[in-house]
């Protein structure tokens, strides 16, 4: 079992939320910025373990997401190791603003993560509309 830290971040709420459209907080942004890092990340391991940069598909991110109950803002970070399973995450942490119990949403993290097979096959179905 990976392990999972659920925590509340300290935060008043706020009266205004602004968003940047097309800047750096962007969700566009944000994918095209994680698919480059993984995209250098996975090349300079190719090339120290052999040799030269072997192909690869990390041009494509998908950003989700969506409202849970007691839960006003999550920041969520997984940590994997290169080749193994996007369900086998070493570490995820949230952190979260709110009232949400942190054991829901620790209950919910493990749901995700257990049905990510399942996400997988319903995306190559067809079954979500991703673009």
């Amino acid at each position: 079992m990976q392990k999972i830290l659920v925590e509340h971040m300290g935060r008043r709420p706020e009266k205004v939320e602004m968003a940047e459209r097309k800047g750096s907080g962007h969700p566009d942004s944000i994918c095209d910025a994680v698919c480059e890092a993984a995209s250098n990340v996975l090349s300079r391991h190719y090339i120290k373990n052999f040799g030269r940069v072997l192909h690869h598909n990390v041009d494509k991110g998908l950003l989700v997401a969506g409202r849970v109950p007691g839960v006003e803002k999550a920041l969520v970070k997984m940590l994997s190791q290169i080749g193994q399973h996007l369900d086998m995450p070493q570490t995820v942490s949230v952190q979260i603003a709110g009232k949400a119990d942190a054991k829901k949403v620790r209950k919910a993290v493990e749901d995700v993560l257990d049905d990510i097979p399942g996400i997988q096959k319903k995306i190559i179905k067809r079954k979500y509309d991703l673009f």
